[in-house]
């Protein structure tokens, strides 16, 4: 039914958005093998009304796995969580592949803003809340800043940089500590690395509380430096004590 109406699926990409919603579930299918096959775009107001349920099952043979693969990749060096990782990864990046284009190098900072736009209609349309797509969006756009694909940090969302993380540690001992972290990510889960940094935060901010004109490491001193960060880690309160 859909090749009979539609010989050229190009000429349903450019139906009234009522017209491409109101395919059945027959036609779905088909609709979706040729979204993921470069056979179809169906325009960013259509990929933000359904849901892409079959996707991680039908991704695996397509031409966009292996970019969705990538960006997979670099979320988890990037400490994401699993589900956001997951929910990122369809939510953005799969529709930026589907209707700009199979590649992911070739992503640019107009495709996320041309998304955006989509979101922001969408809402506006709909009156739905547009923020998670939004929110989904400001990851992507870190991972590809990340990948060197675009070269613009989004304004917010995201695991917090070491720099920001640090930034409260006095140099030249930050410097130290971001380059120690940024190669223990090379062995290291995510996890793992991102509670080094919240030690070494720690550790850091004693140091230049009680010696802020530290210049090495090599300069740690056991009674000075060592021994009364041992002391203060003894007598401070537990995070998870509850309030007196």
């Amino acid at each position: 039914m859909f090749f009979e109406r539609w010989p050229d699926p190009g000429r349903w990409a450019a139906e009234p958005l009522e017209i491409r919603l109101s395919a059945d579930a027959h036609t779905r299918p088909i609709i979706t093998f040729l979204m993921l096959h470069r056979g179809l775009r169906p325009g960013y107001d259509y990929l933000l009304e359904r849901k892409l349920s079959t996707f991680w099952r039908e991704i695996e043979d397509s031409p966009i796995a292996a970019g969705v693969q990538r960006f997979m990749t670099a979320a988890e060096h990037l400490g994401f969580s699993l589900r956001v990782r997951l929910a990122t990864g369809s939510q953005v990046p799969a529709r930026l592949l589907i209707q700009a284009g199979p590649v992911l190098q070739q992503l640019t900072l107009a495709d996320l803003e041309e998304f955006a736009a989509a979101c922001v209609a969408r809402s506006a349309r709909t009156g739905k809340d547009h923020r998670h797509y939004l929110s989904a969006l400001s990851n992507a756009q870190r991972v590809l800043f990340h990948l060197g694909i675009i070269d613009t940090l989004p304004r917010t969302g995201g695991p917090v940089p070491f720099e920001e993380r640090l930034a409260e540690v006095a140099e030249p001992i930050r410097t130290t500590m971001i380059a120690y972290l940024e190669r223990k990510r090379a062995t290291c889960q995510p996890k793992t690395v991102s509670a080094i940094a919240t030690r070494l935060k720690h550790f850091g901010l004693f140091l230049t509380h009680i010696d802020p004109g530290l210049t090495s490491i090599a300069k740690l001193d056991r009674q000075r430096h060592i021994e009364p960060y041992l002391t203060a880690l003894v007598d401070a309160p537990s995070p998870t004590a509850p309030a007196g």
